[in-house]
């Protein structure tokens, strides 16, 4: 339903709604019927496969958001130096209203809220990166 909204706001063409709809929906059956993963969790299984971390298939992935304080660990160093731990995977970083898609060269700011997505066999890698967000003191 987003893309059918916004393709209607960029183009401003309601004569392709029906069309659209239906191509919507086709994609929508075809993604079901192979039982395809949603996007985040299928780079999740790519990263920790790739790190030869193995996922247990009865957890499941946690989505987790947090701010990085000014002080912190996290706060003016690059993504690909912060280390995260095994089993993480930073999905966007949302700065003044934008959302970033982060690379290695993206560098962190006090403010700048992190979405992650935390392989739920990894619990104690939430409280790690908790602290690497938080100012010390």
């Amino acid at each position: 339903m987003t893309s059918v909204v916004l393709i209607l706001e960029m183009t401003g063409n309601y004569e392709q709604l029906f069309p659209l709809l239906v191509a919507c929906l086709i994609a929508y059956l075809v993604g079901e019927q192979l039982r395809d993963k949603p996007i985040y969790e299928a780079l999740l299984d790519y990263d920790l496969r790739r790190r030869g971390v193995h996922k247990d298939e009865a957890s499941e992935p946690v989505l987790m958001d947090f701010a990085v304080e000014p002080g912190s660990l996290m706060d003016g160093r690059k993504v690909r130096d912060l280390g995260f731990p095994k089993g993480c995977l930073l999905v966007t970083v949302r700065r003044a209203g934008r959302d970033i898609v982060p690379g290695g060269d993206t560098r962190l700011r006090p403010g700048d809220q992190l979405t992650l997505v935390v392989a739920g066999t990894e619990p104690e890698s939430v409280l790690q990166l908790q602290r690497s967000a938080r100012a010390s003191g």
